[in-house]
């Protein structure tokens, strides 16, 4: 016996205290909550759930998305402020991805010996998935319990008794409570009995586990007679949650055939190629052995499991993201690692055919899934695998198809080393390969996070509403993108509700109620109700009727600013600016509409930038030009039209061939 096999246990756990640590430390430089709408709902759904034990959004109604990770990263939110409540839960969720790291090794260990074992465990910690493990997001969690229930699932294929069925379904649940993409174990032990069978030419474990096949067959069957008998779907979102949509797709044929190709190449991409390769060989070669015990039982379940995962995830991404969805695939990695371990113990054996078979379909998937699903262009969050090829593939997909063909075959040429040291080269180059991309993905993570959260709102802190006794209500007009609004929300407490005309895109708070402007400026809701609310928070090309209390113009920001309004009751709005930048710049045309619209003026003041002249008209009719010289300054009064009584929406345009700036544009009635 080795030192290692001796320190097994306590170098696991060194691992998982080291990752943590690691992981958490690079963490802390990520501008969190970053995903949106997933680390907001989480954090705000947990909140609520340790303080008033709901999981609503500020008391908000809210859909059901997880249990477990609201309550995780709930409950450090709900001990200390929002900044220290962040960094605590952190360092929680990266604890518990890390624990990953646990039911690997102990899977492994039943197939090869200790020091293979611990390098699959080291493995599950390198890949860059675990950044996710810095975030408030479900992976964390769901990550260590998906693997524990495969464990459990092994062993009871093994040893069919109660307990051991007791134990898989109580991680099944547990997973389920993160995320319901884990009702994917049920129909995976059930094609991992057949094949089960299959291997061991044994039907002991198919007689031993009918009752509880068959108990779950009549469950299945109830559940779709309900959902067909009710004639809605709100019983199907309530089980599949996301993956609801799987169900009713309407995508082409060829399209979900395509993504689920796609993705069956996703799982080279998600372990470095080498421990596919390792995993189909000892597949094939317990198949063929005839083998029993714990090798039958890791064939059995991890082939259930990587093939029901592609089919599910890549039927989900064809009609949801539209590309390879690299995080819904995170958990095939460690089951791929535990099978490369115990093709390590066997010598890393290469019988000529599987590995060509393997290898030509992974190279030729490189060579034909399109750059695009590899590589997307929608954020580091979707793509930490590959965040090194995103540059690259901008400039060209086809130098990146390159790369990413060039890479995949040099890495199989490992394969060709000497039997001796093939195990040790093997898993260096993996090892080596997920570090390098762990790395590169984390940096991208933090730089976007930073990069995001500074366009979205500004460099200024984002907790900057004064304490005001009573709750402020935002209202989402369209001009900030639903990241801003989120944001905004997540970091003001004060900020109780959202109201959103019908053109704006908000997700957290998730379906606020719509309200519309009347001719006289107030705010009702498709109902006709008035908006009662003696806060308004609104974007600053919004005014009100009332005193500005608070405002928020960072120079930094690449959205409007915001002002918050002591408002008149019934809030009325006064002006709305549409077609400027944030920095009050347009071209070429900006609209002015005033609500309400009476005697007085429009009062604008403009900055010559191309000095281009700028036409006015006021409901269609001409009224003018105003010429600003560049780098000069205009100020201009425009009347409403005679007809204005206050119960009309006076529509001010001003249009130009180049661009103008701004700084103030206000409706003054005559006396005010």
């Amino acid at each position: 016996m080795t030192w290692i096999d001796r320190r097994a246990g306590w170098l696991v756990a060194a691992l998982v205290v080291v990752s943590a640590g690691v992981r958490f430390a690079f963490a802390v430089d990520a501008e969190l909550p970053w995903i949106a709408p997933d680390e907001f709902l989480y954090a705000l759904a947990g909140e609520s759930l340790w303080e008033q034990g709901t999981l609503s959004v500020r008391g908000l109604e809210a859909p059901y998305t997880s249990l477990l990770t609201p309550a995780i990263v709930g409950a450090p939110l709900a001990l200390f402020d929002v900044d220290a409540g962040i960094v605590a839960a952190q360092a929680v969720q990266s604890l518990v991805m890390a624990s990953a790291a646990i039911p690997v090794f102990l899977w492994a260990r039943q197939l090869a010996a200790p020091r293979w074992a611990l390098a699959a465990a080291a493995l599950t910690l390198l890949v860059p998935g675990m950044a996710y493990g810095g975030m408030l997001m479900t992976e964390a969690a769901f990550y260590p319990l998906t693997i524990a229930a495969l464990l459990a699932g092994a062993r009871l294929l093994d040893e069919p008794t109660v307990v051991r069925q007791g134990l898989f379904f109580a991680f099944v649940t547990a997973a389920c409570a993160v995320r319901m993409q884990a009702l994917l174990l049920v129909p995976v032990l059930v094609v991992a009995v057949v094949l089960h069978a299959v291997v061991t030419r044994s039907g002991r474990t198919v007689r031993a586990l009918a009752p509880i096949g068959a108990a779950a067959l009549v469950v299945a069957i109830l559940v779709a007679a309900a959902t067909a008998l009710t004639g809605s779907a709100s019983l199907g979102e309530r089980l599949l949650g996301a993956y609801q949509p799987v169900l009713e797709t309407s995508t082409s044929l060829a399209g979900v055939i395509g993504s689920i190709a796609a993705h069956g190449v996703g799982l080279a991409l998600l372990c470095v190629v080498l421990p596919l390769v390792g995993t189909v060989v000892l597949v094939v070669e317990i198949g063929r052995g005839r083998e029993h015990g714990a090798a039958a039982a890791y064939a059995a379940i991890a082939s259930a499991f990587l093939g029901l995962l592609v089919l599910q995830v890549g039927a989900f991404a064809a009609q949801n993201v539209g590309y390879l969805s690299q995080r819904y695939l995170l958990t095939a990695a460690p089951v791929l690692f535990v099978g490369f371990a115990a093709w390590l113990e066997r010598g890393a054996p290469r019988p000529r055919l599987v590995v060509a078979l393997t290898a030509g379909l992974v190279v030729g998937g490189a060579v034909l899934v399109p750059i695009g699903d590899v590589v997307p262009n929608t954020g580091a969050q979707d793509a930490l695998w590959t965040t090194w090829l995103r540059d690259l593939a901008i400039d060209s997909s086809q130098a990146a198809r390159a790369v990413l063909v060039v890479v995949a075959a040099g890495v199989l040429l490992v394969l060709l080393v000497p039997r001796a040291v093939r195990p040790w080269a093997t898993t260096g180059v993996v090892a080596v390969a997920l570090l390098a991309l762990s790395i590169d993905a984390t940096r991208t993570v933090i730089s976007e996070s930073e990069a995001q959260q500074e366009a979205m709102i500004g460099s200024e802190a984002p907790a900057w509403l004064p304490a005001l006794g009573e709750p402020a209500v935002l209202l989402a007009t369209g001009d900030h993108p639903s990241r801003a609004i989120a944001r905004t929300f997540f970091w003001n407490p004060e900020i109780a509700s959202v109201v959103r005309f019908e053109e704006a895109d908000v997700n957290v708070p998730p379906s606020p109620p719509v309200v519309r402007v009347n001719d006289d400026g107030l705010l009702r809701g498709l109902d006709g109700s008035v908006l009662a609310a003696p806060y308004v928070l609104s974007p600053s090309t919004v005014s009100l009727a009332g005193e500005i209390v608070a405002q928020r113009l960072d120079p930094a920001a690449q959205t409007p600013g915001w002002r918050l309004w002591r408002a008149e009751q019934p809030p009325r709005i006064t002006t709305r600016v549409v077609g400027t930048l944030p920095n009050g710049d347009f071209g070429p045309e900006l609209t002015a509409y005033v609500p309400g619209c009476r005697p007085g003026a429009l009062e604008i003041t403009f900055l010559g930038k191309t000095g281009d002249p700028i036409g006015v008209t006021v409901d269609g009719i001409p009224w003018g030009t105003v010429e600003v010289p560049s780098e000069t300054a205009a100020s201009a009064r425009i009347p409403p039209p005679p007809y204005a009584d206050g119960g009309h929406t006076c529509v001010f345009n001003f249009a130009t061939e180049g661009y103008v700036g701004t700084t103030r544009i206000q409706f003054v009635p005559d006396g005010e």
